[in-house]
């Protein structure tokens, strides 16, 4: 979340002229925070064996949800556009087995993903 390849601050610029463009509306990304990236590895190797992988259980988020948040975050009606997937860019992330972006379990409401951005204000 607001990591160097993140799609934030590009849409951030993007609402305040009116138009955020999305790559496709069944994108979706896994999302971790900076701190919580830091934090997990420490966390787990106080209890790990030798040999052992950990995956931190995360939610996901659809683009399009994102997009609505940052956009109506900085416009009363921003314009979406869609500009089609490009190439090598995957639909939804994969982090193991059955461990998909797209699985509904995992993937957060507009309140959630709102709520997310907000505190990601807070924190600057």
């Amino acid at each position: 979340m607001a990591s160097r390849d993140s799609v934030i601050p590009i849409w951030e610029e993007q609402a305040k002229a009116g138009v955020l463009t999305i790559t496709d509306t069944k994108v979706t990304r896994f999302w971790i925070t900076l701190g919580q990236a830091c934090e997990f590895p420490w966390n787990k190797l106080e209890s790990m064996e030798v040999g052992e992988g950990f995956i931190p259980e995360l939610k996901s988020c659809s683009v399009n949800v994102l997009a609505v948040v940052i956009g109506t975050s900085v416009r009363s009606n921003p314009e979406f556009r869609i500009i089609g997937v490009r190439q090598g860019e995957k639909l939804r992330e994969i982090l193991g087995p059955n461990y998909f972006s797209n699985d509904p379990k995992r993937l957060m409401t507009y309140e959630e993903v709102r709520t997310l951005y907000e505190s990601l204000h807070r924190g600057r």
